[in-house]
């Protein structure tokens, strides 16, 4: 569980650092950012050779960050998986994580309305 969670963590801070990397070429500009899906698919999806190139040579904090990363997922991946299937399906079950698992749905929507209004206003970013 440790593991998984770890994993996680260092996907999270990943992202952020993907963002601000992304943030700060200007490409707010010139991409398509109406909702956090779009946004999460530029981290994710469509993060290229060259933005990983281009990430580890002018950070090395993300340079750490991906090593520990790539550790992690190293004893993830080398568990039982069987082991973690009966504490996850009882988390999963407990009233309280359905509450804030749809309570984190509902953020996100809501989230991409209002991500989607600024886009549509003729603001332009401006990046430092």
């Amino acid at each position: 569980m440790y593991y998984t969670w770890k994993c996680q963590q260092l996907l999270i801070h990943r992202q952020e650092m993907r963002f601000e990397h992304v943030f700060s070429r200007g490409e707010f500009d010139t991409g398509v950012w109406n909702s956090l899906s779009s946004i999460t698919d530029r981290l994710d999806k469509n993060w290229s050779d060259m933005d990983e190139c281009s990430a580890l040579t002018n950070n090395s904090t993300y340079k750490d960050l991906t090593t520990e990363l790539s550790e992690a997922e190293k004893s993830r991946a080398s568990m039982d998986k069987d082991l973690l299937d009966g504490p996850l399906r009882t988390v999963q079950q407990h009233a309280e994580y359905r509450s804030a698992r749809q309570a984190i749905y509902e953020k996100v929507h809501e989230l991409d309305k209002r991500l989607g209004k600024w886009r549509a206003q003729p603001t332009i970013l401006k990046v430092r």
